[in-house]
């Protein structure tokens, strides 16, 4: 399951709601492997103009999880700890959706981001994304 692909698709599991394509804006931001930044500008003006920002990290679940995918730092992979700090140091209230398939350390985060959803690896699309929305939905 593709992270940025769930919270594409989360708009269309609530149709009528508060997580309508009217209501929601999408920026990748960066991928889960790379220390490629071009994408926190983006995701740090769409951080700006919301009111919530929903933020989704993880591992791959193809190389992260599972037998043989042993990792000697249990923290994000890739640059996704700098592009979550770049979108808390816009003020605005995170709600961290973190998908991976093992615990991971989220010493930061736990101190400075209000609403933490550990998502693991959900399953199918679209039931993934649907009990995503609801959950989102409900705590609102």
């Amino acid at each position: 399951m593709n992270r940025g692909s769930s919270l594409k698709a989360i708009p269309q599991c609530d149709p009528g709601g508060i997580l309508t394509h009217e209501h929601v804006l999408y920026a990748a931001g960066t991928k889960i492997l790379t220390n490629d930044d071009t994408g926190f500008a983006e995701a740090v003006a769409a951080a700006k103009r919301a009111d919530i920002v929903l933020t989704a990290v993880g591992g791959d679940p193809l190389w992260m999880t599972g037998e043989a995918a042993s990792r000697a730092h249990l923290g994000l992979p890739g640059n996704q700890q700098q592009l979550l700090e770049a979108v808390a140091a816009t003020g605005k209230p995170i709600v961290l959706i973190v998908f991976s398939g093992r615990p991971l350390v989220l010493d930061w985060a736990a101190n400075h981001v209000p609403a933490v959803l550990q998502a693991w690896f959900p399953g199918v699309p679209p039931w993934c994304e649907y009990c995503l929305a609801m959950s989102i939905r409900a705590a609102s």
